[in-house]
């Protein structure tokens, strides 16, 4: 720093460049019939990885040779229903700042330190997927399946001194497994007008960790589930309401101490008013509860957002006024933890404001009103 003005250190600073160059050879035969749509093939990639410090010599020159199969197979159920098979081998470098072996200690805690002999990432990943849609009932349902198995995944070796200083070096992995699954099913109900939908996500992940030269098997599991109901007779007024529900398990092995579980539970209420002279009322209620098993404190809050907006000019031009948080509670912060250390981390959100909005658009104005948006899981 001089006379306020910052300025490079050059001595103590570095520029690095990283270069993965490859060559592909693809051979593939497909085969279509009626019921089934077939692609099989395999891919022959000749790849070289270099990092290097720029004015100096290289850090890593690695070449490679792979065989990369790969298979599609597409299936049609019926009239409304098709399923996907996929399975494929992927070859994955490490990144740049896993690779320079220089210490990064922008941390009073922990520094990190590159790894220079990392191997490149090889995973075979098979992917399931089922869609099925009736036009007349409006019936939809979608649900798939990913199972990825890993050599050579990068993961942290962690080694905590006697003042819970850590040092961070990233290393090769043999075991690596993850599956994941989502499940979506929507229908109206029509006797009511209303139209529910329910989605389910899951994820598990298990891999190996190290702490001071010990290893541990890791297991990390997300689980979410949403119920979202909303009216389909949208003419003066429409509701979406619902919940939503999100688990997260921790298990850390040789640490079960440090096993944890935190859980997220949402009720939200949203709603559009049509009043007369194209005036529109929106108005967003969310109430959100937080549950875990190590940290002391559970929040709660209430989130209200309001908004009047009114439409001139053939619905081209709409003025509005939004009022967000209005009792003041959002909160930011966030909760994980690794094999000795667990971290909530506060920060500043953007909370209760007022605004004035104008929005006009150009071209024909094809629909009048406004709906909400009803976002997925």
């Amino acid at each position: 720093m001089d006379n306020h003005i910052q300025i490079l250190n050059e001595d103590l600073s570095a520029a690095f460049e990283k270069t993965f160059s490859f060559h592909k050879v693809n051979f593939s035969m497909r085969k279509n019939s009626k019921k089934i749509k077939t692609s099989v093939g395999v891919k022959l990639q000749k790849s070289r990885l270099n990092v290097f410090l720029v004015g100096e010599e290289g850090i890593v020159d690695r070449g490679y040779l792979n065989i990369l199969p790969h298979l599609d197979m597409d299936f049609k159920l019926g009239r409304n229903s098709n399923a996907t098979f996929k399975y494929q081998n992927t070859f994955i470098a490490p990144l740049l700042g896993q690779l320079i072996p220089f210490v990064n200690n922008q941390s009073a805690n922990f520094e990190y330190i590159g790894n220079p002999s990392l191997k490149p990432t090889i995973s075979n990943e098979f992917k399931l997927s089922f869609h099925h849609f009736d036009q007349f009932s409006f019936t939809n349902v979608v649900a798939n399946i990913n199972y990825k198995n890993s050599k050579n995944k990068v993961v942290n070796n962690i080694e905590v001194d006697q003042n819970l200083f850590q040092t961070i070096q990233s290393i090769n992995t043999d075991h690596h497994n993850q599956i994941s699954g989502y499940f979506s099913f929507s229908k109206p109900f029509k006797p009511l007008k209303l139209k529910y939908a329910i989605r389910i996500r899951s994820r598990i992940e298990r891999y190996n960790g190290y702490v001071n030269g010990e290893e541990s098997k890791l297991t990390d599991q997300n689980y979410r589930l949403k119920f979202n109901l909303r009216n389909t007779n949208n003419e003066h007024i429409e509701l979406n309401g619902g919940i939503k529900l999100d688990w997260t398990i921790k298990k850390f092995g040789i640490r079960p101490e440090f096993n944890q579980t935190y859980n997220t539970i949402s009720y939200y209420l949203d709603a559009v008013v049509d009043l007369p002279k194209e005036i529109y009322l929106t108005a967003s209620f969310d109430k959100i509860y937080n549950t875990n098993n190590l940290y002391g404190n559970e929040p709660s809050y209430n989130l209200i957002k309001l908004e009047v907006s009114k439409l001139f000019f053939s619905n081209k031009l709409e003025v509005s006024f939004i009022a967000n948080d209005i009792l003041n509670q959002n909160l930011g912060y966030s909760r994980f933890g690794n094999l000795n250390t667990i971290y909530e981390t506060s920060y500043q959100t953007l909370t209760r404001y007022f605004m004035i909005g104008l929005q006009y658009k150009i071209g024909k104005s094809k629909r009048k009103g406004i709906t909400i948006s009803n976002d997925g899981l």
